[in-house]
C-alpha cells in the first residue's frame, strides 16, 4: 500500500488514505498475508514498514501513521522504487496486491514505465491507483501504463465503488 504523503495531500487527504491504509493491513492480518505500507513524497526516501503475519509491531506501525513527509508530489518515486523496496523489505513472492493513493497525475518516464511492469509480471502483481482529485476529467495516461485499474475521486470514502473493491482484495 502506497500513499503520497506530499503536501498538498496534508489534512484529510491523506488522513483518509491511512484509514484506508489502515483498513487493508488490518484484513490482511485477518488473512494471514504479508502487508506493507510505503509513504513517499519528492525526491524523500520512502518511508515504509511491513506488516508479516502474526508479527506486527503496533508500535512501529502507529509511528509510521504519525508521520508526515510534506514534500512534492512525484508518482515515478512509488514506481520507480517500488520493485527495489519489494525485496529489501522481504516480501514473499507470489500473488501480490498493490495500491497507490495519491491526489496527482504525473508523467512517468518510459523507462520506468518498462522496468515497473517487468517487476509487477515477475511479482504477480495487480496494481489499483486511486486518485483523489476533484478534475474527474484528468489525464490518467502514464499511470494507466502501470495499473491494472485506476480510479479518480473527489475524495477516500468507505462507500465509494474503488475503495470498496480495494477492501475486497
Amino acid at each position: 500500500f502506497t500513499i503520497d504523503e506530499s503536501g498538498s495531500m496534508q489534512g484529510n487527504p491523506v488522513e483518509a488514505a491511512k484509514a484506508m491504509a489502515c483498513a487493508t493491513a488490518w484484513m490482511a492480518r485477518q488473512q494471514k498475508r504479508w502487508c506493507s505500507l510505503v509513504a513517499y513524497s519528492g525526491e524523500c526516501e520512502p518511508r515504509s514498514i511491513k506488516l508479516p503475519p502474526g508479527r506486527w509491531n503496533e508500535w512501529a506501525l502507529l509511528d509510521w501513521l504519525e508521520k508526515f513527509i510534506s514534500g512534492g508530489s512525484n508518482i515515478d518515486i512509488p514506481v520507480r522504487e517500488l520493485p527495489e523496496l519489494w525485496y529489501r523489505l522481504g516480501a514473499p513472492t507470489g500473488k501480490t496486491d498493490v495500491v497507490m493513493v495519491t491526489d496527482a497525475i504525473c508523467h512517468i518516464p518510459e523507462e520506468v514505465i518498462k522496468s515497473f511492469n517487468e517487476w509487477k509480471a515477475k511479482a504477480m502483481a495487480k496494481v489499483i491507483v486511486i486518485i483523489i482529485s476533484s478534475r474527474l476529467d484528468r489525464d490518467p495516461s502514464s499511470i494507466a501504463q502501470i495499473a491494472d485499474e485506476w480510479h479518480i475521486v473527489p475524495e477516500v470514502s468507505p462507500d465509494s465503488e474503488p475503495v470498496s473493491k480495494v477492501f475486497s482484495i
